[in-house]
């Protein structure tokens, strides 16, 4: 039983700093207080984030992102459409250049 409480404990820290992440489907809503880091790695989908994220991570075309607060946004990819209500930095990637 003790063995089992110190493997469970080693294994709290990882999966407690694990990021959100989206890749199927064609969007979601979701709270940034249940993990602020967030990566959408499929294009074409509406988003909406709620509360304060830490990082966002959009990697694909035809997005529709709405977030309440986002510390840093990173975008890569064509056609996305973002509406932040606070930003703190943005940061966009361009594969063409």
């Amino acid at each position: 039983m003790l063995t089992r409480f110190v493997f469970m404990l080693a294994l709290a820290p990882t999966l407690a700093f694990a990021d959100k992440n989206f890749e199927v489907g064609t969007g979601a809503t979701y709270d940034c207080g249940d993990d602020p880091v967030v990566n959408i790695m499929i294009g074409k989908g509406t988003y909406t984030f709620t509360g304060a994220c830490k990082q966002v991570n959009l990697n694909g075309g035809n997005i529709t992102l709405t977030v309440d607060d986002v510390e840093e946004l990173n975008v890569n990819g064509a056609s996305n459409t973002v509406k932040a209500g606070e930003l703190g930095a943005l940061h966009r990637c361009d594969a063409t250049r």
